[in-house]
């Protein structure tokens, strides 16, 4: 086999891998975002039993809906829930994560959320804005 067979037999290689990363970075998104969904839904069922239930109940469930997802998942579903204009704050974000029942271990868990935050604004998923003259994040409409 001469060097040219194999440059081309590369770049068909190449050209597949890139084709197939391509179909997993798609499909991904589309997890992602239904996996959004559902949690939003959860968090709407959550909310409606919680309303329904006599104040002080016993029996009034806890909202978890945070407690097994990722930050940045959390985050997402925070902002496409929540994130109407004006935006929410890194600090309400953060309030809407542990109301949710998200635990984390970070030290500065403010500076988890906001740098999660700015790769999400980087990855054109949410859009920054401002808020009472500072930084607000908002779902892309």
């Amino acid at each position: 086999m001469n060097t040219d067979d194999s440059v081309l037999k590369l770049q068909i290689l190449l050209q597949k891998k890139g084709e197939t990363l391509g179909f997993l970075q798609d499909k991904a998104r589309a997890v992602a975002e239904e996996i959004s969904s559902i949690q939003g839904q959860i968090a709407g069922i959550s909310e409606s039993i919680n309303e329904l239930l006599p104040k002080g109940s016993e029996s009034r469930p806890s909202a978890s809906i945070y407690s097994d997802v990722t930050l940045t998942l959390a985050i997402l579903d925070v902002i496409n829930r929540k994130g109407e204009h004006p935006g929410l704050s890194v600090k309400e974000i953060m309030e809407h994560l542990k109301a949710g029942g998200f635990k984390s271990e970070a030290k500065e868990f403010y500076s988890s959320v906001y740098v999660t935050a700015s790769r999400l604004v980087e990855q054109g998923k949410i859009r920054p804005t401002r808020k009472d003259g500072t930084l607000s994040l908002e779902k892309i409409q």
